[in-house]
């Protein structure tokens, strides 16, 4: 297994998340960077709107 730390954070004190997670060994580097993306995505909220 391989394990893998992911972080993401915006700069500031006591905004960021760390997880680890566990892949198969063997789990490609593009496959573990799309998990990192959809992972991160789920650690933060945001939007748009259309404003005047």
């Amino acid at each position: 297994m391989r394990k893998i730390k992911f972080t993401v954070s915006l700069g500031l004190v006591g905004c960021s998340r760390e997880d680890v997670i566990e892949f198969e060994d063997d789990t490609t580097d593009e496959e573990i960077q799309q998990a990192y993306t959809d992972w991160m995505y789920e650690q933060i909220d945001g939007g748009w709107e259309e404003v005047d």
